[in-house]
Order: structure tokens, then sequence, then C-alpha cells
């Protein structure tokens, strides 16, 4: 559960524009959740995963602009 509260924190801080915050909450989700794989109590854990990673690389690029 702390994962994915992480992974939810993550993204209220990409959306009030604190991307080291996002990146920082994201990462620490990302970890906890790698123990659940490939899924887990319904959740396809590898899938939110890879989103997870995709919204990494965009908060990248996007706060390096």
């Amino acid at each position: 559960m702390q994962g994915l509260v992480q992974i939810s924190v993550g993204c209220y801080h990409f959306i009030g524009g604190n991307f080291k915050g996002a990146c920082s909450q994201l990462i620490k989700g990302k970890i906890k959740l790698k123990n659940y794989l490939p899924s887990f109590k319904d959740i396809d854990v590898k899938s939110l995963l890879n989103d997870i990673e995709l919204l990494l690389s965009d908060i990248e690029n996007f706060s390096s602009k």
C-alpha cells in the first residue's frame, strides 16, 4: 500500500509542478512495487511500473524545457 500511496503523491506533485518531489516519490514507490511483480491483488504491477517509467521520462523531458 505504501508504494501505491507514494505513486499517488508523485502524481500530485507532478500536477502541482514540483518535478523534483514527483520524481522522488515515483522512484520510492517504484522500488516498493517491484517486490510484487507481476501482479498483486488484481493490480497489474508490471504494467503500472511501465507506466511509471514513461511518466518519469515525461517529467524529465518536461522539466528540462
